[in-house]
């Protein structure tokens, strides 16, 4: 059987300890350059997930959201725009962490909106029980749409679960988790009906952030009467968010339990005595 040659992106907020899971995968198998044009750092790193797949694993700035506000957001939006760029992904890995989900939650719906196959990696599972948090997974992944991998970049744990979830990106969802639409069901119908084999989503982004997706760019889609000013954008955007946080705060009502009293790191145990 021949090889197989895949690219994943790591995705995450800040401080969510995504480089660490790229070095646990890599190892000392990385070349660090820059985007061209930019001083962003760009790291790719080499990893054998199995005996005939072989994956370059890039590891894409941090970013709180797809809403850029910085030369580096703007990076990560450009590549999961452009599928003729070498290092397009076949499949995305979001780094979360034990402490911050509900916040991490709002980039990983959105990426999961690309409809690009998508896991959803909770790293410091070492913390879990120190903090009193555990996650009902079969349901969480039902309600993401999406694979969930536990990790621990610390104590190295859960990372060949991990790279046999990539190896069987195919078999994940690209379903997305909030449908566009919703935004406002005039605009994004009338965009239906003028791009029908078309994502609404990347559509979106190209509107919002002013990127290019395949031979569309912001000036092409505002040629077909679709223009909107700065500001209604603004607060089509803010909706958008607010629609994200009421799924992702109806699916961590059942999908995480956070147990203060069995919490035992120092400071829940000195909260109790005081």
């Amino acid at each position: 059987m021949s090889k197989q040659n895949i690219n994943v992106a790591l995705i995450g907020n800040p401080n969510t300890g995504k480089t660490s899971v790229f070095n646990r995968l890599t190892g000392l198998n990385q070349q660090v350059g820059n985007y061209p044009g930019i001083t962003v750092e760009k790291k790719v790193g080499f990893c054998k997930l199995s005996n005939n797949i072989n994956a370059n694993i890039i590891d894409l700035p941090g970013t709180y959201s797809l809403n850029a506000n910085s030369v580096d957001e703007s990076v990560v939006i450009e590549l999961l725009l452009n599928k003729n760029d070498k290092l397009f992904p076949d499949v995305i890995v979001v780094i979360s962490e034990v402490e911050n989900l509900k916040r991490n939650l709002l980039l990983f719906t959105q990426i999961k909106d690309l409809e690009i196959p998508t896991i959803l990696v909770i790293n410091m599972i070492d913390r879990m029980e120190l903090k009193g948090i555990s996650f009902d997974i079969p349901f969480l992944e039902e309600q993401l749409k999406t694979k969930i991998a536990l990790v621990s970049s610390r104590k190295n744990t859960g990372f060949e679960a991990l790279k046999t979830l990539i190896t069987t990106y195919k078999n994940i969802p690209t379903a997305p988790c909030l449908n566009a639409s919703s935004i406002d069901d005039d605009y994004f119908n009338s965009l239906r009906k003028t791009f029908p084999n078309q994502s609404l989503y990347k559509l979106w982004l190209v509107i919002t952030q002013d990127v290019n997706f395949a031979d569309l760019n912001r000036k092409t889609i505002e040629n077909h009467s679709f223009t909107k000013s700065k500001s209604e954008l603004k607060k089509l955007q803010q909706k958008e968010t607010i629609k994200r946080y009421q799924f992702i705060n109806n699916t961590l009502k059942i999908g995480q339990k956070i147990d203060s009293a069995a919490a035992n790191d120092f400071r829940s145990q000195l909260d109790r005595v005081l």
